[in-house]
């Protein structure tokens, strides 16, 4: 690769781009001029384009068949690798099992069963009561929860979508109380219920996700690196849509959420009124305590 030529070609090329933004090059000399020194560009580097310069103008390269012919392409590489593979005469895991492990993983099953029932239930449960076309909704038309009321706990801005970010920035809000004590003001005030997280988001403003798995043993109020899910969502993977981090007991009379729209961190608590007041009393006392 020719540095020089690449970097010559690359100043050829914001020019072009200049002068079409300022609208000293008429749109039909800019698209064959852009197009012929932005093949060059793409042939000398030997790679693919940043974004977006291979967008700006209709090529072949960018068109819907492209594409496709290039899904079509990768499927049918994997088609391939898959066929040569299909005689080679290895067995499966499932294949292999003997009885002693069949009926291990039958024992297994019959839990996992019941959890997936579950959490099909509980799936549904949101789905009916939370969602609204594809947006969660967790307050009424007159701004009241719709499990009777709500705190807000906690809020702080993220910058740039980064929690260490902010925290070095000193953007980051300190909050007053530490999760533990949160949980543990729930137990005192709900009880210390069977519950279940639920994971949530909007992607992209077309559909809302609920995600359930109460797999793990114990107590709900023990997973709290549940928590590392809100943090570890980036943007780009849902589209900048809204996420939701939920706990609530199996009989969903109260809810802890945690909410993250990638510009502010949010901390609610929901439930009945008479509940959240002594909610908000245990959870100062803990703090004053501390």
């Amino acid at each position: 690769m020719n540095l020089s030529h690449v970097k010559v070609v690359a100043e050829e090329i914001e020019g072009i781009l200049e002068d079409y933004i300022s609208g000293k090059m008429p749109e039909n000399n800019f698209f064959k001029e852009y197009t012929e020194s932005l093949d060059r560009f793409e042939e000398m580097i030997e790679g693919e384009l940043y974004w977006p310069l291979n967008l700006i103008v209709p090529t072949n390269s960018n068109s819907e068949r492209a594409w496709k012919e290039s899904m079509i392409s990768m499927y049918k590489q994997q088609v391939l690798e898959l066929e040569e593979n299909l005689d080679s005469g290895e067995e499966s895991y499932t294949e292999n099992l003997s009885t002693s492990e069949r009926k291990s993983l039958c024992k297994d099953a019959i839990k996992r069963i019941k959890n997936q029932v579950q959490d099909i239930t509980i799936k549904t449960w949101i789905e009916d009561n939370l969602v609204e076309n594809v947006f969660f909704e967790f307050l009424t038309a007159d701004g009241k929860s719709k499990l009777g009321n709500y705190r807000d706990l906690y809020v702080t801005p993220i910058l740039k979508e980064s929690f260490l970010l902010s925290a070095l920035s000193g953007v980051f809000v300190r909050p007053r109380f530490t999760f533990q004590q949160i949980l543990s003001a729930i137990k005192d005030t709900f009880g210390d219920s069977q519950c279940f997280w639920a994971k949530c988001s909007e992607v992209d403003g077309a559909v809302a996700n609920v995600k359930v798995d109460t797999i793990f043993e114990g107590s709900a109020f023990d997973q709290i690196d549940q928590i590392a899910w809100i943090e570890r969502t980036e943007g780009q993977e849902v589209q900048w849509g809204n996420c939701y981090l939920l706990l609530m007991p199996f009989d969903y009379k109260w809810m802890l959420k945690i909410s993250n729209n990638f510009q502010e961190l949010k901390i609610e608590i929901h439930g009945d009124e008479e509940h959240l007041i002594t909610f908000t009393k245990t959870l100062n006392e803990y703090i004053e305590n501390a």
